[in-house]
């Protein structure tokens, strides 16, 4: 049996997982993408923001936020446009197209 010529193009584990739907719906992408997320929260929003939020979940495009009280809740809806812009400029992308926020009763405070 003749062995086949190898291809002299090599892809990375992000391109062959982007070229994979079956992956992509599996949100394998979206992993990735959340960890960026949270990565660049806190630089992303400011400093104001980013003490009363916290990235929760990011799942196919849609970021669940969760935010320490009714009032920030209303600012950040209102805030929504230019997150998604500060976001897709922060990840290089257009991958979060969607902010959802949440009220939450926990600390919301990092670890220092």
């Amino acid at each position: 049996m003749a062995k086949q010529p190898r291809s002299e193009k090599t892809l990375s584990i992000k391109d062959l997982i982007e070229q994979s739907a079956k992956l992509q719906r599996l949100g394998v992408l979206d992993q990735g993408t959340g960890l960026d997320i949270h990565r660049h929260w806190d630089a992303v929003v400011g400093d104001p923001v980013a003490s009363k939020t916290r990235p929760l979940r990011f799942r196919q495009g849609t970021l669940t936020v969760a935010v320490k009280s009714p009032a920030w809740m209303q600012q950040l809806s209102m805030m929504k446009p230019q997150l998604l812009a500060r976001l897709a400029a922060a990840l290089g992308r257009d991958a979060v197209r969607d902010l959802r926020f949440t009220l939450t009763d926990f600390d919301l405070k990092r670890p220092e």
